[in-house]
């Protein structure tokens, strides 16, 4: 059985890019910008999934630095688990092939996976470390308008 605290450190991990703008970063010369508000509405992690209503929640997500290939910024986390509610924040790092890497303030370890954008939907899936792989699914509530 998964425990509030291994769940926790699950969706704060898959957290990090679920939350593009409406442009997938993978393939591109340039990270896209992922400053927006998201809603989670899926969550996955050992064969057991939760939706909406089980899992909802709200994540912020600001760039605050780019490069040509990588972009990273902040981001913040507000959901709610059958067993509590889970607040968090850390910093992340996304390249322009979509490769991602975060860290957070619940747990020490640096989580890292691969994210994949269909239309407003995001889909980060986290791959190491072993302790917080996840699935995660948001939908973009707010995204902020590019600087052009």
């Amino acid at each position: 059985m998964m425990t509030r605290g291994r769940l926790a450190v699950s969706l704060s991990f898959g957290v990090l890019l679920a939350g593009c703008g409406p442009e997938s970063p993978t393939g591109m010369s340039t990270p896209t910008d992922l400053t927006g508000t998201y809603s989670l509405v899926e969550q996955s992690r050992d064969g057991l999934t939760l939706t909406l209503p089980m899992v909802a929640g709200t994540l912020v997500l600001k760039e605050t630095s780019r490069s040509a290939f990588a972009a990273a910024g902040t981001w913040d986390l507000d959901i709610t688990i059958p067993t509590g509610r889970i607040v968090d924040r850390g910093r992340y790092r996304i390249t322009d092939t979509g490769a991602w890497m975060q860290t957070s303030s619940i747990s020490p370890e640096t989580a890292t996976g691969r994210v994949e954008l269909r239309d407003l939907q995001l889909i980060l899936e986290v791959t190491a470390p072993v302790s917080a792989m996840a699935r995660t699914v948001w939908i973009a509530a707010f995204i902020a308008a590019s600087e052009s």
